[in-house]
C-alpha cells in the first residue's frame, strides 16, 4: 500500500542550481537548536543562508553549490540532518524543502509545485 501523501500541494525549493548540473546546499534539519548546524555550515564555506523554522525543526537554504555526489557526502556530516528527507532525495536526483513561509534568496533558484502526485519546475 502507498503511504498517504503529505500535502495536496506545496510550493518549495529545489537544490537545483539553474541551467547548471550543480545543486545547491539545502537541509532538513530535526533539531530544537540550530547553532551546531549554522556552525558547520560556516565551517565548510558556505557565506550566505537563509533558514525557516518548521515543527520538528529548521529548513536551511544556501548558495553553495557542489556536484550531487559531494553534496549528498556533505548532508551526511550535518548534525540532526532528515536522514528520510536525504533517502528521498537521493532517489529523486535532486532536493525539495517544501517552503513553510516565501523563502526569497539572493541567488537564483528552481521551485517546484506539487500538486496531488504531479510536480511543475519554476525557475527564479
Amino acid at each position: 500500500m502507498k503511504p498517504k501523501a503529505k500535502w495536496k500541494f506545496a510550493i518549495g525549493t529545489t537544490s537545483c542550481v539553474p541551467n547548471s548540473t550543480l545543486h545547491y546546499l539545502i537541509a532538513d534539519v530535526d533539531a530544537k537548536m540550530i547553532r551546531n548546524v549554522l556552525s558547520y555550515m560556516v565551517h565548510i564555506g558556505v557565506r550566505s543562508f537563509e533558514i525557516q523554522q518548521t515543527k520538528r525543526g529548521w529548513h536551511v537554504y544556501t548558495n553553495l553549490r557542489l556536484p550531487w555526489r559531494r553534496l549528498l557526502r556533505v548532508l551526511r556530516l550535518i548534525p540532526d540532518i532528515d536522514k528520510q528527507w536525504v533517502k528521498i532525495g537521493t532517489k529523486r536526483g535532486y532536493l525539495y524543502l517544501a517552503d513553510k513561509a516565501p523563502v526569497v534568496p539572493s541567488w537564483p533558484v528552481v521551485r517546484m509545485v506539487l500538486s496531488y502526485g504531479k510536480a511543475q519546475k519554476h525557475t527564479r
